[in-house]
């Protein structure tokens, strides 16, 4: 099965890449329903491109889609009921 894992940081600027890379590299990504939430969607100018072409579909930085499937969904939440045995049996 192989694909999944988690990343957790309160470092802003890595947030917002590491965000980018989960979402095949989009420059910009807003929460579903949450359209413009930087209200800058429709007003830059990314290279030759159209001034206010929209920023949701500028790609910037090598990205992935890597979305788990129901069954592995359901091992990892099986999984995490495990976790405190897991972390009693490391220490």
């Amino acid at each position: 099965m192989g694909e999944g894992g988690a990343v957790y940081t309160n470092n802003p600027t890595l947030k917002k890449i590491l965000l980018s890379m989960r979402d095949w590299g989009r420059d910009c990504w807003c929460l579903g329903g949450k359209d413009n939430t930087c209200r800058a969607r429709f007003s830059q100018q990314f290279g030759k491109l159209p001034f206010g072409y929209d920023h949701k579909y500028v790609y910037s930085h090598f990205g992935f889609n890597l979305k788990a499937t129901e069954m592995q969904a359901a091992i990892g939440v099986a999984q995490l009921d495990k976790l405190s045995n897991f972390i009693k049996n490391e220490t």
